[in-house]
């Protein structure tokens, strides 16, 4: 899971169920720390990259303008879901969005090639149609 504080809830259930959780952000595992102590024995920090590389699902919580940086090798093959959304106002324009070409989803699941990807605009009855699974 990369660590977003709106995800906390999802830490804790998660870690509560007695699962594995590796979190991991842009800023390096020390200031995860106080969330991975609060968390309790099933958490660790980690790089994104390492935590990427631990996950069966991956949690990708992260500013829409970082999508490239996450790190597809690492993906391949792990279920990924993205809460990631377009923020202009936070983010700045994404002429590749504003062209209207493609949408946020779209865009992250291109990048992410060989990742069981789950994106916040599709709906359940996409997830799991095949034109949607496992590009």
């Amino acid at each position: 899971m990369v660590a977003d504080k709106e995800l906390r809830g999802d830490y804790d259930l998660v870690a509560d169920a007695g699962l594995n959780v590796v979190l991991g952000n842009s800023r390096g595992p020390e200031t995860l720390a106080d969330l991975v102590g609060e968390l309790g024995d099933h958490a660790r920090a980690a790089t994104p990259e390492e935590a990427a590389r631990a996950g069966d699902l991956v949690v990708v919580a992260t500013p829409l303008k970082a999508y490239e940086k996450l790190p597809v090798d690492s993906l391949k093959g792990k279920i990924v879901v993205d809460t990631m959304n377009s923020y202009p106002i936070r983010e700045g324009q994404m002429p590749i969005l504003d062209a209207a070409k493609l949408t946020s989803s779209e865009l992250v699941q291109q990048h992410l090639k060989g990742a069981r990807y789950r994106g916040p605009g599709l709906g359940a009855h996409e997830a799991g149609a095949p034109a949607a699974r496992d590009r």
